[in-house]
């Protein structure tokens, strides 16, 4: 099975990369830090790491993220709410410059 992974660019570009044997192993052979942020919508980023295991600075160096929203929907006719917690993972500009 073949995962592709997009993002969407500022500029309105798309980058794709396809998860395959070839990625796997370009992702088994670095390091990487993850980085908890509990500040608004808790998330963990995902950025490479030297040898030591310390996170490399700069968006170069920064993989993808997993975000935690809380979504709300409601009803307008009655005083009811839905909550709908969803989790984003985002592909970074990192991730495709492995």
């Amino acid at each position: 099975m073949r995962t592709e992974l997009v993002k969407f660019a500022a500029n309105g570009k798309v980058r794709t990369r396809v998860a395959d044997r070839q990625f796997r192993d370009v992702i088994l052979a670095n390091r990487f830090v993850a980085t908890l942020k509990r500040t608004g919508d808790p998330k963990i980023e995902i950025y490479l790491a030297d040898e030591n295991g310390r996170k490399l600075s700069g968006k170069d160096n920064f993989i993808m993220q997993i975000r935690y929203k809380l979504e709300v929907q409601s009803n307008p006719k009655k005083t009811q709410y839905k909550f709908y917690p969803r989790n984003y993972l985002e592909a970074q500009q990192g991730m495709f410059l492995l």
